[in-house]
């Protein structure tokens, strides 16, 4: 969560091909700071980018980069959009 952003994103200008198959994704959930889960668990959704792909989201929304470990370039320009109060 970015709490002085509005909208959040990344630029993915180069990605590797991962050996798992989560490794690198970026993954959105309704779940953050160890939050107690009451009921059923909260959704989440993965997206594994591809080279040129643009991610756009609701900075309130929680969001990671699920860790890898491969050993290759990975280079990625990521954002928070604010608005610019006078």
């Amino acid at each position: 969560m970015h709490p002085s952003g509005w909208l959040s994103g990344v630029v993915y200008l180069e990605v590797p091909k991962f050996d798992e198959k989560d490794e690198g994704a970026i993954k959105f959930g309704l779940h953050g700071f160890d939050y107690p889960i009451i009921g059923k668990a909260p959704a989440e959704v993965i997206h594994q980018p591809k080279r040129g792909d643009i991610a756009l989201f609701p900075s309130s929304l929680f969001h990671q980069t699920i860790p890898f470990n491969k050993d290759s370039e990975r280079m990625v320009v990521a954002f928070d959009l604010r608005p610019d109060y006078p």
